[in-house]
């Protein structure tokens, strides 16, 4: 009885400590919990869009949109797969558009235009807004804006209109850019604002802007003229098939025109080159 009796004590004090070391077991693995839930995982980037919509040129990466003068950086291509984990919304006129900030391949923002993104306006499901803080520029710096190839000549652009231009005449106006920002008839049409101090009552692609100003009574002609956009259908010296091109007259000599334009052949910058212009190519006169 008494070896039973020690067995039996024995089996009590076994079976506390077994109690003892599971309960300690068990608060072990409630803080380990614990600590997991209250430093979550970082939110990993949204995935599965690409740089698109560029007609071939690609798009450049900026530092912040929100500047007057963002960094160029990085030129992507289309098709490449971009990371996105946030966005601003820059307001132009009466126009919206959303940059997104992405992480990957580089760093830095693209227009919602040049993406994949099937509401190219809109942010994505779970896309915060960006900080007010400016991220860093984007990784790769874009070169200095090249010299144009061909020097600006020192003849002076003609003083007077050729005698076939007709005299510039204030059509109707509209209180906005129609154009659409980012776009080459955003860019003349905020010149000719800058200008004149009114938009123009035009509207349609870039192809169609001078028979729609010409329709609401503003002058225009096939002949060049310093300070007036000059429009381009699809093929005509360059541009592009759907929509044709628009850009500003710069300076003329002879039957080159010297123009600045938006979007050609490089995206979400300004360029300028010396042409001639092709038969049917369009102006409308600024003055």
């Amino acid at each position: 009885m008494t070896n039973l009796h020690t067995d039996v004590i024995e089996t009590a004090a076994a079976r506390l400590r077994r109690l003892l070391t599971r309960s300690l077991a068990l608060g072990a693995v409630a803080a380990g919990a614990a600590v997991s839930f209250a430093v979550p995982a970082q939110a990993a980037g949204i995935t599965g869009y690409h740089v698109a919509g560029t007609g071939g040129n690609g798009t450049r990466v900026v530092s912040d949109p929100r500047t007057t003068a963002p960094t160029q950086g990085t030129r992507l291509a289309d098709g490449t797969a971009i990371t996105i984990d946030c966005g601003v919304v820059v307001r132009s006129g009466r126009r919206e558009t959303v940059w997104h900030h992405i992480t990957a391949p580089v760093k830095g923002y693209v227009p919602g235009y040049h993406t994949d993104i099937r509401r190219s306006g809109w942010f994505l499901r779970g896309e915060a807004t960006c900080s007010t803080t400016t991220p860093p520029a984007p990784s790769t710096p874009a070169p200095s804006t090249p010299v144009p190839s061909t020097p600006v000549p020192s003849t002076p652009a003609p003083t007077s209109p050729a005698p076939s231009t007709p005299p510039a005449t204030r059509g109707a106006t509209i209180d906005y850019n129609e154009g659409y920002e980012g776009s080459c008839v955003y860019y003349v049409l905020d010149r000719f604002k800058k200008l004149t101090g009114v938009y123009p009552k035009a509207f349609g692609d870039a192809q169609h802007l001078a028979d729609s100003a010409a329709a609401n009574g503003w002058a225009t002609g096939s002949t060049p003229r310093v300070n007036s956009i000059v429009t381009f259908e699809g093929g005509q010296n360059g541009a592009g098939y759907q929509y044709g091109h628009a850009a500003w007259v710069e300076k003329i000599d002879g039957n080159r025109i010297y123009v600045s334009e938006w979007n050609f052949p490089d995206p979400s910058t300004t360029t300028y080159r010396w042409l001639t212009p092709v038969a049917g190519v369009k102006y409308i006169y600024a003055q």
